[in-house]
């Protein structure tokens, strides 16, 4: 159930990226906590609302839930997320019914993990997904397994070991370890990092990683589940000056990763942004059966100049800001992949050192290289545009919660600029030099009643995240849900933004 095994050009790539059917393992035994399910029950439903409603293929192509109690049950077989939330709700719904009502009594029957059985099952059925479905969506070929429980990645990773000699490892890319921490920790600890999840260890195909029990962090991790599990070519080239004259120009190959989501491809994508009536356009993504088959070129980015970042406007920039980071292209061979993230790691230090952002142009390879969809061109001999990216540099610092450690991640974010085809004038009207006292203390009284909020990953206040939906991402869906919002219960007939 891979890609097609047609030749892919060396200066193109795939317009689909790869993605992984994923199941859930959900280990109920002690010590798991109630408040841990429920949590995560809700961070797996606001991911699926979303991925459900995107438009274009889907990023979560295939899942499915078991609940290991004293056996395996399977709470949601093998399904697709693409417009099937009704069923995925079901699953939930059960998954959450199970939580309030039963899992206090079956604790106390104290009954060991049956997680062995589970992953056999688990990787059994979905080899029987694959066989019985070949016309199954095209975006995945790997299973990943993810573990959910109370207990230590070592308990895990005996479990694996032992079940090993019965599971199908072919079709298994990973297996995740995703330890919960106890909520009283969770809110007893000060300082870290909220939000992202710390890797304990990894070993062969076992990840294991550990999770605090708040919504913000777990939706975070499923939240990773909407980048590429994969990638057969890299995004872009940059292309630097030659280092010495007996060098070529060098080039740092780079993957390009989202730093949100595009808000085109949701419902009601008017709502997240302003614009005139001039751009008030939808955009038209394609299916994943007609995706599978597409290219798109990878660009090559050459490097033209610096820009004190004092001196760079936001208004001369435009666009979704994408994160640069250097490819992991699984065709490289490791001396290539690592001399190439030695590179890009010195290009983020300079930049930062130097307090300035690299100004790059689009450059188009030479005709003999081109794909053959370009040389066919009609337009393929005219005068192409070069549009013009700004790489900004940044760093970021987390702190462990275990050791208080703090460690730096240093990454570059992508931005067009606005060219001068594409810059309307503005004439601004002379300010007044006197200000109205009366309108200034009015202006002044009314701000003085609006909250402060701090805009990012800041700590677990609730005013260091805005949230359209309220944290409800079933607004989304179509279907007539009865949810509960802000405190107050109340029926939404059709997915509607609205004020918290």
């Amino acid at each position: 159930m891979a890609f097609s095994t047609k030749k892919v050009d060396i200066n193109s790539r795939r317009i689909i990226g790869f993605h992984c059917a994923r199941v859930i393992l959900l280990d109920v035994t002690a010590p798991f906590e109630k408040q841990a399910g429920i949590s995560l029950t809700d961070a797996l439903e606001n991911v699926l609302c979303i991925c459900g409603k995107m438009e274009g293929p889907s990023r979560i192509p295939l899942i499915s839930i078991y609940l290991l109690k004293s056996k395996p049950q399977q709470i949601l077989p093998f399904s697709c997320t693409k417009s099937n939330f009704v069923n995925l709700h079901g699953a939930l719904t059960e998954l959450r019914t199970f939580l309030h009502e039963s899992l206090a009594d079956f604790q106390l029957k104290n009954e060991e993990s049956c997680l062995q059985q589970g992953l056999t099952e688990a990787c059994s059925d979905y080899k029987r997904y694959l066989e019985g479905f070949p016309q199954a969506p095209h975006n995945f070929s790997k299973l990943e397994m993810i573990v959910f429980t109370g207990h230590s990645g070592q308990h895990v990773q005996s479990q694996f070991e032992a079940a090993s000699q019965q599971l199908n490892i072919s079709v298994v890319k990973r297996v995740v370890s995703a330890t919960i921490r106890s909520s009283l920790i969770t809110h007893t600890m000060m300082g870290g990092s909220p939000g992202v999840p710390s890797s304990e260890d990894t070993t062969g195909l076992v990840d294991v990683i550990l999770l605090d029990c708040d919504p913000y962090s777990l939706q975070n991790f499923f939240y990773l589940w909407l980048n590429e599990t994969s990638k057969d070519s890299e995004h872009i080239q940059l292309l630097l000056p030659p280092p010495s004259p007996a060098d070529s120009e060098l080039i740092i190959k780079c993957d390009l990763l989202e730093q949100m989501l595009s808000p085109y491809q949701l419902p009601f994508c008017e709502a997240f942004d302003l614009h005139t009536e001039s751009v008030s356009c939808k955009h038209v993504y394609p299916t994943a059966s007609k995706a599978v088959s597409m290219t798109v070129p990878v660009k090559h980015l050459k490097a033209v100049g610096c820009i004190p970042l004092s001196k760079l406007c936001d208004s001369a920039v435009f666009g979704l800001s994408l994160i640069v980071l250097p490819t992991s292209c699984w065709k490289l061979d490791w001396e290539e992949i690592e001399r190439n993230h030695s590179h890009y790691t010195c290009l983020c230090n300079e930049l930062l050192t130097k307090d300035v952002a690299l100004l790059t142009k689009l450059v188009y390879p030479s005709v003999g290289s081109q794909p053959k969809e370009w040389s066919s061109s009609r337009t393929s001999q005219a005068i192409k545009p070069s549009g013009y990216f700004v790489l900004m540099p940044s760093e970021n610092r987390y702190k462990t919660f275990e050791l208080q450690f703090q460690f730096k991640v240093e990454s570059i974010l992508v931005k067009s600029v606005i060219s001068r085809e594409l810059l309307i004038p503005f004439i601004a009207a002379p300010s007044e030099e006197k200000l109205d006292e009366v309108a200034k203390m009015r202006v002044q009284s009314s701000l003085s009643m609006v909250n402060k909020w701090i805009l990012g990953d800041t700590g677990y206040a609730e005013s260091s995240v805005v949230s359209v939906f309220g944290g409800n991402y079933r607004r989304l869906q179509p279907t007539v849900l009865r949810v509960r919002v802000m405190g107050c219960s109340q029926t939404y007939q059709s997915p509607k933004v609205s004020s918290g």
